[in-house]
């Protein structure tokens, strides 16, 4: 099966999965986030660096793509649910290149990674980062994070270096990846 088949049947069974999130509307945290949030229903790019007041959270990347979905579709939840759904697949994606680049010179690399994100993809521990809005935090950190270590993978340091501001800049938990390649992050800063 060639890598085409691959992509397809990952982002088939990421929709199989999580398309019937598209139908929810805004739950718990949603709220306080977005439709409280000043920085979504009122952005401005210094609104977007300050934390906002109601929940004194700082994630500019997060509050932008929330202010995008606000300008498009305003308080209709669909839209959001929708990105939330794409930007899992994309993870998923992100994911699998990851595990082929890293697993390239064992046999049955593409199977092994193919295996490992069908499991990333319909494990339910990420049911609350795609079906609720503000899981997209997560989401955008996660994905971040994988294009920093394809670039690192990649030799692209000035790149991943910047994939991983990006993620910082959307969920606060990113700084984990510091910790675990802080050896390769200071040999690129300095």
């Amino acid at each position: 099966m060639n890598e085409r088949w691959h992509v397809a049947l990952l982002l088939a069974v990421t929709m199989l999965v999580y398309g019937n999130t598209l139908l929810n509307s805004f739950t718990l945290d949603d709220g306080v986030y977005i439709l409280s949030n000043s920085a979504v229903t009122g952005p401005s790019v210094r609104g977007l660096f300050e934390p906002d007041k109601t929940n004194h959270i700082f994630r500019p990347v997060t509050f932008a793509t929330l202010a995008l979905n606000w300008a498009v579709g305003g308080a209709q939840p669909f839209g959001y649910h929708l990105v939330n759904l794409l930007l899992h697949a994309a993870v998923i994606l992100l994911l699998y290149l990851v595990l082929r680049t890293l697993l390239e010179p064992l046999p049955r690399a593409a199977t092994v990674a193919l295996a490992a994100a069908w499991l990333f993809a319909v494990h339910p521990i990420h049911t609350e980062a795609v079906a609720s809005i503000v899981g997209r935090s997560e989401l955008l950190a996660a994905g971040f994070l994988l294009v920093a270590w394809l670039l690192h993978l990649h030799d692209r340091p000035i790149l991943a270096l910047a994939s991983l501001v990006l993620a910082l800049l959307s969920k606060e938990s990113a700084v984990t990846f510091l910790r675990w390649h802080s050896p390769e992050i200071m040999r690129v800063a300095s």
